[in-house]
C-alpha cells in the first residue's frame, strides 16, 4: 500500500497548452517548465501548440491530465475544420477524454461565453493579465494534486477490495460440513 502512495507521487503528468500567439505561448511554456523544475510535487511535462489541430493531432500519444486553452484561437478556417476556437477543442478533447481537466485562458469578458465554458465542462477560467502566469501555475498545481489524490484514492479502493476477497475465504472445514 505505501508503494502504491510513493508511485503516485513519483508520477509526471502531462499538461497540454494551446496558444495561438507564439510568443505568449513561449514565455509561458518556459515559466512553467521552470516553476516544474523548482517544485517536486506536482511532477509535469508541457506539451505546447500553437493550433487545435496540432493538439488534437497529439492528443491519444499524450492522454494529458489536464489542458489549458485560450479562448480565442486564431485558426484558418477551412471546410475540413470543425474546430472555430477553444471551446469547440474544449468539446473534441472532453469527447475523447472525459477525465481531462480544462483550464481556459482569455481576454474574453462576455459574461455569456464564461458561463457557457463551466457549464460545458471547463475546470477553471483565468484572464490573461501580467499576473496570468503565476495563476495559472497554482491552478496547475491544484488540479494536479486533485487527479494524483483521486488516483491515489482509486488504488487503494482496488487494494481495499482486494483484501476484503482474500480475507473473506471460507475456512476449509465449514465447505466440507
Amino acid at each position: 500500500m505505501l508503494t502504491q502512495n510513493i508511485s503516485s507521487i513519483d508520477k509526471v503528468y502531462n499538461v497540454i497548452l494551446v496558444e495561438d500567439s507564439s510568443s505568449y505561448r513561449f514565455l509561458l511554456t518556459k515559466f512553467l517548465k521552470d516553476q516544474g523544475k523548482l517544485n517536486t510535487f506536482p511532477k509535469y511535462n508541457i506539451h505546447s501548440f500553437g493550433t487545435p489541430q496540432e493538439c488534437m493531432n497529439n492528443l491519444d500519444s499524450i492522454k494529458p491530465e489536464l489542458v489549458v486553452l485560450d479562448y480565442n484561437l486564431d485558426e484558418t478556417n477551412s471546410e475540413e475544420n470543425e474546430i472555430e476556437n477553444g471551446f469547440d477543442l474544449m468539446v473534441a478533447i472532453k469527447t475523447r477524454y472525459p477525465a481531462t481537466r480544462v483550464l481556459f485562458l482569455s481576454e474574453q469578458e462576455n459574461v455569456h461565453v464564461t458561463a457557457q465554458i463551466f457549464h460545458n465542462g471547463a475546470d477553471g477560467y483565468i484572464p490573461k493579465n501580467p499576473f496570468g502566469r503565476v495563476q495559472i501555475y497554482n491552478f496547475i498545481s491544484k488540479i494536479l494534486s486533485e487527479v494524483s489524490i483521486e488516483e491515489s484514492k482509486e488504488e487503494y479502493n482496488k487494494s481495499k477490495v482486494f483484501r476484503s476477497h482474500a480475507f473473506s475465504l471460507k475456512p476449509m472445514w465449514s465447505i466440507v460440513s
